[in-house]
């Protein structure tokens, strides 16, 4: 059918190839999860805390802003053990 269909349009095989690449990208980011808040992250406040020796307060909630900023912008995946490495400049 989408050979037939291509075929039958061949201006439009870009668009399916377009169409096909962003279809890829939306089944991996379903796989993911959804992930737009802190509370949707592997990592919680007190791994932060240990990972990072510190005490709580506001730190630990930038820790996990910015952990959420690199999960989102796809920097960073979310699994607790690559957050940890990464908010102890390993990765």
């Amino acid at each position: 059918r989408r050979a037939d269909a291509i075929s039958k349009s061949p201006s439009a095989a870009a668009w399916v190839v377009e169409l096909d690449t962003y279809t890829k990208l939306l089944r991996k980011e379903a796989r993911r999860g959804p992930v737009f808040d802190t509370k949707h992250l592997k990592i919680s406040g007190a791994d932060v805390i240990r990972a990072l020796d510190i005490k709580g307060g506001p730190a630990v909630g930038m820790n996990l802003q910015m952990i959420l900023s690199a999960v989102i912008r796809g920097e960073l995946d979310n699994n607790k053990s690559d957050q940890i490495a990464w908010l102890k400049g390993e990765l």
